[in-house]
This record gives C-alpha cells, sequence and structure tokens, in this order.
C-alpha cells in the first residue's frame, strides 16, 4: 500500500512540474487568427441581436393587432431553434448560420419596402414574422458556432 501511495505522490509531482494549461484573452489578441475571428463574432453578434431585438420591438409600429404580432414572433421563434437544431448535423454550423442570416435579411428587406396600407400590411407583418423567424435561428447557431472558434483554453 506504501508503493501505491508513493506512485501516486510522484504522479501528482510530475503533472505539477508540467503545469496546467491556461489562456486568456490576451492570448487571442496576440493571435493574427483568432484576433480576426474575435472582431468578426462581435461585428456579427451585435449586428444580430440589433436585427433581433429590433423586430420584437418594431412589433408596435406596424399598425396590425399588436397582440397578434407578439403571438406570432413568439410563435415563429420557437421552430426556429428546433429546425436550426435538427438541420445543425445535416448542414453544418456554417452554412446553416450564413443561410439563416440571408433567409432573415430578405424578409427584413421585402418588409422594409411594402407601404403600410390595406393588404401590404398583412404581408408587412408576415415579412417580419419571418425576419425574425430566420434571426432566432441564427441567433441560437452564434452561440454554437462562436465558441468553436476559439481554442478550449480560452
Amino acid at each position: 500500500d506504501l508503493n501505491n501511495n508513493n506512485a501516486d505522490i510522484q504522479t501528482l509531482k510530475s503533472d505539477e512540474s508540467r503545469g496546467a494549461i491556461d489562456g486568456s484573452l490576451i492570448d487571442v489578441i496576440k493571435s493574427p487568427v483568432t484576433r480576426i475571428r474575435l472582431v468578426l463574432t462581435i461585428w456579427i453578434n451585435f449586428c444580430c441581436s440589433i436585427v433581433y431585438y429590433g423586430l420584437s420591438l418594431n412589433v408596435v409600429n406596424l399598425k396590425t393587432n399588436l397582440y397578434l404580432n407578439v403571438l406570432l414572433n413568439a410563435i415563429a421563434e420557437m421552430p426556429a431553434f428546433t429546425l436550426t437544431a435538427i438541420m445543425l448535423d445535416r448542414f453544418g454550423r456554417k452554412p446553416l448560420t450564413v443561410g439563416t442570416m440571408w433567409f432573415s435579411g430578405f424578409f427584413c428587406l421585402c418588409g422594409s419596402m411594402m407601404s403600410n396600407y390595406g393588404m401590404w400590411k398583412i404581408l408587412r407583418m408576415i415579412c417580419g414574422v419571418l425576419g425574425i423567424f430566420g434571426m432566432a435561428g441564427t441567433y441560437n447557431l452564434l452561440f454554437i458556432y462562436t465558441s468553436e472558434l476559439f481554442p478550449t483554453v480560452v
């Protein structure tokens, strides 16, 4: 039993002499590749946040039923999370993230070109719901995708 304890102590000493691997934000900034990744992920997350919360808070200005708009936005987010989780293994993180951004951007652009009168306001509301559907999927994927861009110790 004494020999087993000595072996355990030797193992602990050799682990201490190797030292633990640690990382910080400074290590990310030192490397040109991770520095560019950091700047891009900050910018992309900022832009996605603006679109996501902008669409969520702009339902007041659609001049349709406010309660229906809020309900549809909330309902649109649930399948977005589910579909991105299902499609993640099939399409991969990067193409799915870019695809959901384009999807959201397309419907936001279409909705911004429509007037707010008659039947157009219903189509504008649908474009807004589809826009938040795409951006909710993007937002869901960004947490997964950006965490894998940097070394584990960071």
